[in-house]
Formats: C-alpha cells, structure tokens, sequence
C-alpha cells in the first residue's frame, strides 16, 4: 500500500534529517555548561560519583553523562559520546509518538508526526542536542507516556509507566507539557487497585531519588553553585512582562508561534469533534503554556538559542504529537502513485536540511546576548593543545582558569578533548570542590594562569613568572612550595580552603 510505503519514505528521511543535524551541530558547537557534563562522563565511566544531581546545583542532573558513561568506559571521547547520547534522548520522543500511531494501524498519523517534526523550528532541534539537561525530562517522560498510553494490562508495567513519567518531571520540569496526553486520556474508572498500587509504587520510587537528592545537598551545602532554579517561583507580575513576548517565546518551538498555535487550537477543535478528552487537552496546553509564562525562570533567556527560551517549551509540540499519535480518527493520504507523494516529501526534508545548516552559524549564533561562552568543538580543542603544550614547555603541573571567556571550556572540557591533560582549576567558580582534597597534596611547582581581566602587575605581585598568549594572556608563573588549592586561590584572590 502506498501509505505503508510513505510512512517509511518518511521515518527514513526524518532520522536522516536528524543524523544531520547532529554531525552539522551536536557534533560542530559546543558551550562552557556542556564541557561539564562531558567531566561527568568521564568521572562516572572511571567509577567516581560525586553527587546525585548536577555539578554544582540541586536540580537538573547527569543522566545525558550516566547514559555515556558505559560508551566513554569503552573508549568513544566523552565530547563524542555526550553529544551522541543527546541526540538519541532528542528524538526518542518522535519515534514513540510515531510508534504509537503505526501500533494501531494509522500510518497516515505516522507520516504527519514525522513530517511536523521536522517542521520545528531549527532553535528547537538545536536545544534537544544540547548537553545541558534540557532533553532528559522530556526523555523520560515520554517513555513513561508511551508505556501508559500503549494500554498495558500489567499493574507493573503501569507501574512502571508511572515511575518513568514521575522521573522525568524531577530530571527536568519542562517535560510538564507532557502530562496533558496521558492525563486526559486516561480513564480512572477502568483502572483496577492492582495498578492503583503500581502506580504509587512507581511515585514513591521516583520521588524517594530526588528527596533523597535534596538531603544530601543539605548535608553537603559545598557542592553548591546555584542553590535553586527559581523555576517554582511565579508571579502575576512577570507573566503580565512576559506576555508581549509570547509570541518570540514560542516561535522558538512551535511553527508561526502564538498565531500557529491559535491556528492549531482551531484545527484540534474541528478535527477531535466528539473526542471531547483529546479537546480539553488542547485547551489546556494552551492555558498551561502562558501561564507557565509567569515563572521567574522563564526571564532568565535571551535571543541566543543557547540561552533561549526554547528550553522551557520543549515538551509543548511533543505534547501535540503524542496527541495525534492516539487520535481515534485517521489522517487519509490520496490513493495516487507511490512517486508523486514520495518527490514532496524528499524535497521537503531537502529544504529543511539545507535551511538548518544555514541557520546553525556560530557567527549568526554569538550576534545576541548570552552568558556563557560558545565554540566550535575543532576550536576548543586546538586552544586545549596549545594550553597543554605550553605546560610541558616550560614544565607547569597545574592550569588555573581565572577571568577568562572559556570559562569551564578549559577547566572541564580539555579533560575530555585531550588526553594526559594537566592538573586544572577554576576557584572562583569550581563546581567540584573535592578537587580541593584530590589536589591538596600536588605541588606543581610552576602554573599556568588563564586571565583576562586582571593587570599584569597584579598577577606578578602574587608570583614571578613571564606573559604567554594561549587564547588570550597566560602567565607562566612560579608558584614555589605551595599546593595546587593554594595557589589558585591565591590567584583569584579567593580566600585559601
């Protein structure tokens, strides 16, 4: 049949479409917050656990560094693996939703799921193969959602549903939007106490991981950077700001943002006609959408899609699809030949890939606001070698980053770039404190100091030494008897642990 032959014409070009994003940015340009989920994977594949969540803060956590762990551990670079285990997690979620529609027969579905995937705007493909958290919630979510809406019998499958679903919303409440498909199309009077008590069982167990999360950090404030992420934290005030911004906001995720949205609810109204479950679900991921605008989190975002708001939607266009996915009704496709419906659809993912190597500039990337440092992967690496050489040069232990643009791009993410890298820091914001205690007994002898800002004879009032440039001035400085701590927090004027 020819729409059978469509739908794999189109699952096909999609995960082609996918791959070459992938090698064209997950695998091009990389940020400062990203080198630090590559450190994760590298201490995890090594055996070393440090905390439950993120490096540095109580939310989020390293399941993107967990999951690449197994790969680094075997040899694949942690700036490989992290970005390939992003990707994966990225468009899991399109593959259920299409799954879920092929399960049932409706290829027409299938091939409008894949299609409006692809449709997305570019800002939104980039953010899910970022390497900072954003993807996971959405991840796990939808995996819980497929299990759920798939109409298992098994109390433990539902059980497990339940938990995956739970999981995910404390990997990231983003996934949030999600809820919406499985919320209202599940009936409660057909579930039976067997799977009531599943479910809870499920609850208790994703809930006891971040409740036991949040006791650690208060037995251990150190390992703090950011204490909360203001993502609870709502006020009228700011959705009133926020609103003549919707419509930038979802243009990030959604096609033709408030406007195809608005066009989008109409449609949902006319095409879900008797399916008054699927309709309500429509309604409110639309009033959940802008009331969610009120949130002091959703003010921390710029233009750039590294700092986006992107971020923060990335479940709403998920949600729709997992919609369609169990829509009672099917999308018909016209009986005519087999080429005359593949040549659009070839096209169409031919434009969509050529529009996204255009947009996916690092050039036109860096032109608006954002407060952490972007790069190209080829670059960071070269700045890595360059630091590295000129540390077995003239016989440095140590590499402190101080005021420097690269940021966590040289504290963290050179581990992953080069091998044997030297001993490095960067005290005035160190996500990894223990590096204290791991380094307390080295005495390098010599370093070298990454800054920017300071004056040169503020730098040679602490250490004698000479003036390098390693992407911006370095100092090669004599540090004598002092350990590693000491001498970098001496560096950045930071009181000595």
């Amino acid at each position: 049949m020819p729409i059978r032959r469509i739908y794999i014409l189109s699952l096909f070009l999609y995960l082609l479409y996918s791959l070459w994003c992938f090698i064209h940015f997950g695998l091009e340009i990389t940020d400062s917050d990203q080198s630090l989920m590559w450190q994760a994977a590298l201490d995890i594949s090594q055996g070393k656990v440090y905390v439950p969540l993120f490096y540095g803060q109580a939310y989020n956590s390293m399941a993107e560094a967990w999951l690449a762990a197994p790969l680094v551990w075997a040899g694949v670079p942690a700036c490989r693996a992290v970005p390939l285990i992003t990707w994966l997690m990225g468009i899991t979620p399109v593959l259920i939703a299409q799954w879920m529609a092929v399960r049932r027969s409706k290829y027409g579905a299938a091939v409008f799921i894949l299609l409006f995937a692809a449709l997305l705007p570019d800002s939104f493909v980039q953010t899910c193969q970022m390497s900072r958290g954003f993807v996971q919630g959405v991840f796990f979510t939808s995996i819980g959602a497929g299990i759920l809406l798939a109409g298992r019998k098994s109390h433990w499958i539902a059980g497990t549903g339940v938990f995956f679903i739970l999981f995910g919303l404390g990997q990231n409440p983003n996934a949030i939007f999600l809820l919406a498909p499985v919320v209202f199309s599940t009936n409660l009077r057909r579930i039976s106490w067997k799977q009531g008590v599943a479910g809870i069982c499920g609850l208790l167990l994703a809930v006891s991981f971040f409740v036991f999360a949040q006791y650690w950090y208060r037995l251990h404030p150190q390992n703090l950077i950011h204490v909360k992420s203001g993502l609870f934290d709502w006020s009228g005030q700011i959705l009133i700001s926020q609103l003549p911004k919707s419509n930038a906001i979802l243009r990030t995720v959604f096609p033709g943002g408030v406007f195809g949205l608005v066009i989008l609810l109409a449609l949902s109204l006319w095409w879900f006609a008797g399916q008054r479950r699927t309709q309500l679900a429509f309604i409110f991921l639309i009033i959940a959408v802008f009331f969610s605008m009120g949130s002091t989190k959703t003010t921390e975002a710029s233009d750039n899609v590294f700092f986006g708001y992107s971020r923060f939607y990335l479940a709403l266009p998920l949600a729709l699809l997992f919609l369609v996915s169990g829509s009672n009704r099917s999308i018909k496709i016209p009986n005519i030949p087999f080429y005359l419906l593949a040549l659009p659809v070839f096209l169409f993912f031919a434009f969509r890939s050529f529009q996204f190597r255009t947009h996916s500039n690092l050039q036109e990337i860096n032109k608006a606001y954002i407060p952490l440092m972007v790069e190209k992967i080829s670059t960071v690496k070269s700045d890595c070698e360059k630091a590295k050489d000129s540390a077995q040069k003239y016989g440095a232990k140590g590499i402190v980053v101080g005021g420097h643009y690269l940021l966590e791009l040289f504290s963290c993410g050179c581990n992953a770039l080069v091998p044997d890298y030297p001993a490095v820091m960067r005290p005035s914001y160190e996500r990894r404190p223990w590096l204290y205690k791991d380094y307390e007994n080295l005495i390098p002898g010599k370093v070298i100091f990454l800054e920017l800002w300071q004056k040169d004879s503020a730098v040679f009032k602490k250490f004698t030494g000479i003036k390098r440039d390693i992407r911006g001035a370095a100092f090669i400085l004599e540090t004598g008897t002092l350990n590693f701590p000491k001498v970098a927090d001496s560096l950045v004027g930071k009181k000595a642990h």
